[in-house]
């Protein structure tokens, strides 16, 4: 019968084992001087390999190519201070602007002083709900006016980036078989700013949707370091152009942006 081929000694035939042959103790001793050589240069080369890869590391703290620095963690939330103006996109501040309807009335403080109240407890309030949301990141809002005082936006700026504009359901009308109605929204973009509308009366399936029927509720644009929501009731498409405006105008002001 042939002896099956030894892997470790080419061209010849493996020894025969037999039963005690490869207990430790019946081993030859040049055999085992051997293994015991085997495995020394094993350990050798894993310890040389070690303390070269620790002289490495060092070469590389000491020369500054890597090194281990508290900024090397995951950054944190950003929370440097961010300030909205006064004047924003053709918008006032809304209680300058209530301010300066009131001024001819017989008691301007008692006209604008529930205007007052309501921003000075939804400013916090909404100040600390979005820096919940976004991981504590630092987060400024401040209410706008028109000239007459009748389209309120709110801006609301984040110092973190979101996804794009996203706001409950998204029905198809036709799934309704109307074109457009008051409790579908409508997601439409406008260069990088995305608005919700919705329409102010139902459109029957095939007719045209006026744009004039149509009311911009919220708007948003963003990038990986900044959030901008404009929140109104813009009517029309004069409506949806000035929220756009305001959305644009909010994030250069922000990012110190021109143009």
């Amino acid at each position: 019968m042939t002896a099956p081929w030894d892997p470790n000694q080419p061209g010849r035939p493996a020894q025969q084992q037999y039963p005690g042959q490869g207990h430790p103790a019946a081993q030859p001793p040049a055999a085992e001087f051997a293994a015991h050589r085997g495995n020394g240069r094993l350990l050798a080369g894993i310890a040389i390999g070690l303390v070269a890869a620790v002289l490495v590391g060092a070469v590389l703290v000491f020369t500054k190519v890597i090194g281990f620095r508290a900024d090397d963690a995951p950054d944190g939330p950003d929370t440097t201070p961010i300030s909205l103006p006064a004047q924003l996109g053709g918008f006032s501040d809304q209680l300058d602007a209530a301010k300066e309807r009131a001024k001819d009335s017989s008691d301007p403080e008692k006209a604008v002083a529930g205007i007052a109240t309501r921003l000075s407890h939804s400013y916090p309030l909404t100040t600390k709900r979005y820096q919940q949301a976004f991981g504590g990141a630092a987060v400024a809002v401040r209410s706008y006016a028109d000239r007459d005082v009748m389209f309120l936006p709110t801006v609301i700026a984040v110092r973190a980036p979101s996804p794009g504009l996203a706001f409950g359901v998204v029905s198809d009308p036709a799934d309704l078989g109307v074109a457009a109605a008051p409790g579908v929204q409508i997601i439409v973009q406008d260069d990088q700013v995305d608005c919700v509308q919705y329409a102010v009366q139902t459109v029957k399936q095939g007719e045209q949707v006026d744009p004039e029927d149509l009311t911009t509720t919220m708007c948003h644009r963003a990038n990986d370091a900044l959030t901008v929501y404009v929140q109104g009731v813009g009517s029309g498409a004069t409506g949806r152009s000035q929220m756009v405006e305001l959305t644009n105008a909010a994030f250069r002001s922000v990012t110190g942006e021109t143009g």
